[in-house]
């Protein structure tokens, strides 16, 4: 499947209507099943069934339109809900966040449910005639009334869910399950405490003079395929290196990476490179890491923000990332240069370090929560407890300044004597676990 592809096949599965349509469609495929079974297998096989709805045609006109009527009004109630919930999590937490409301699965099964039973209804409502010969397919009418009860209690979900769903806890749980998938995908090798950066490499020389691969485009980069880059770079004899990130975003015409030597990189290669990438209007976490840590970080300032001062969710968000830190930081981080099978660099593709994910998570928060004692605090223990999982001297480094850098905004803004003591324990404890590395001054 072509970038485009995925990326558009990405964007329909997120979607609020997609699985909604689905579960529409099946509502009137059972209808019309269940229609189609009525009348092959007979009305005097049916009557042997005790518990099948045995009312005349009247009595079954009536129960199917006030399913319907009932059906409709839910899903309004339904839909509306949900936009309220989108709303408040737009201006609680952050508008990054309204694509994991409308991905959600629990809110689309309940809505397309309600739906499909509504169409349900009107279909087989069609079929109950009087007069004459009256007729009521009573295996279909019993459905019916199986699928309101389904409902109701779908909707009894559906209101604990929704309550739950805006809570901060969940919202910085959800984000972070995403996040770890994403690295499970990107970064399946587990290499306990003994992880560290790749080495960096000469790049080969001419990629400066090749032929850019523009961007079709604007938009954030969503996906690249390296695996197709790197049969295209071994077909053509190529070397390939990406211009810009995932998750980064292009304007039309761009450069989405250079190939080079430029004599062999025609019209065709370049085209070819450039259906690899996926760029779409938002950032979605299927390749970009950066992309939950991100919305954690925006999270936490909004929380510090002086309008809501909420510190409790801004540590709910610090503890996530750091959780986040622990699990990347635990994988091996695959090289930016690839290989063909005889050793010829073939792509280099760029990509954010555990280092960079650490300034991400960190930088933000700590300016805007620099008068706040509980945010340093916590701060300072993710620091701890990630000294304590990784033996990489580079990263302890970043962790050491990162260290220093929260010891000055805590002396600059802390006055009250009490905070600043705890400050200095904490400080006192991060510098023990970083004592190979470099001092951790107190206050």
């Amino acid at each position: 499947m072509s970038a485009r592809a995925v990326t558009g096949w990405e964007a329909v599965r997120s979607s609020l209507w997609f699985l909604p349509s689905l579960l529409v469609l099946a509502g009137a495929a059972l209808a019309l099943g269940l229609l189609g079974l009525e009348d092959s297998v007979g009305e005097e096989a049916l009557e042997r069934l005790p518990f099948l709805f045995g009312a005349g045609p009247e009595g079954a006109r009536g129960m199917l339109t006030a399913i319907a009527g009932s059906m409709l009004g839910l899903a309004g109630i339904t839909f509306s809900s949900t936009l309220v919930a989108l709303s408040l999590a737009a201006t609680t937490y952050t508008p990054r966040i309204l694509r994991n409301f409308l991905r959600d699965r629990g809110n689309q099964i309940v809505l397309g449910t309600v739906l499909a039973t509504f169409v349900y209804c009107l279909l087989v409502l069609r079929v109950v005639r009087e007069g004459e010969q009256p007729f009521v397919p009573s295996l279909a009418v019993t459905g019916a009334l199986i699928l309101a009860l389904a409902d109701l209690g779908l909707f009894i979900y559906f209101i604990d869910h929704i309550a739950q769903s805006i809570q901060a806890s969940t919202i910085a749980e959800n984000i972070t399950k995403d996040t770890r998938s994403t690295i499970d995908d990107l970064f399946p090798g587990r290499v306990g405490v003994s992880a560290g950066e790749p080495e960096e490499e000469p790049e080969p020389p001419g990629l400066d003079e090749g032929v850019p691969v523009l961007a079709p485009r604007a938009g954030y980069i969503q996906i690249a395929d390296l695996e197709e880059l790197l049969g295209l770079t071994v077909e053509l004899d190529l070397v390939l290196r990406t211009e810009q990130e995932i998750g980064d975003f292009v304007a039309r015409g761009a450069p989405l990476a250079t190939l080079a030597p430029r004599e062999r990189a025609d019209g065709e290669a370049t085209r070819r490179a450039q259906r690899t990438f996926g760029i779409g209007k938002e950032r979605t976490p299927r390749q970009d890491v950066a992309f939950g840590f991100r919305q954690l970080v925006d999270i936490a300032l909004k929380a510090l923000s002086p309008g809501v001062n909420d510190v409790t969710t801004a540590t709910i968000c610090i503890d996530h990332l750091g959780d986040l830190l622990r699990t990347l930081g635990e994988r091996e981080m695959p090289s930016a240069y690839r290989r063909d099978g005889e050793g010829w660099l073939r792509v280099i593709a760029r990509r954010p370090s555990w280092v960079d994910m650490l300034d991400l998570a960190f930088d933000q928060i700590r300016v805007a929560g620099g008068g706040q004692a509980a945010v340093i605090l916590r701060l300072l223990g993710v620091i701890a407890d990630l000294a304590s999982a990784t033996e990489s001297r580079k990263r302890r480094r970043a962790l050491l300044e990162h260290a220093n850098r929260l010891r000055d905004t805590a002396d600059s803004g802390f006055s009250d004597r009490p905070d600043r003591e705890r400050v200095g324990r904490e400080l006192d404890r991060v510098g023990r676990a970083l004592g190979d590395v470099g001092d951790v001054e107190t206050i």
